[in-house]
């Protein structure tokens, strides 16, 4: 997004993976400012599997 006087850009990063017992999720989200990191979030869980 373009403002002026700034540039804002969102970017997301998924990272979704499993083993033999657990899935394992991962996501990032982070805000940029004329290309510098402003905000930043993440995201984790191991979810376990159920083999139904």
């Amino acid at each position: 997004m373009n403002l002026p006087g700034r540039k804002l850009l969102w970017t997301d990063t998924l990272d979704f993976r499993s083993d033999k017992a657990n899935f394992y999720y991962q996501f990032r989200r982070q805000l940029l400012k004329n290309g510098q990191v402003v905000r930043e979030k993440n995201w984790q869980e191991t979810i376990p599997r159920d083999h139904q």
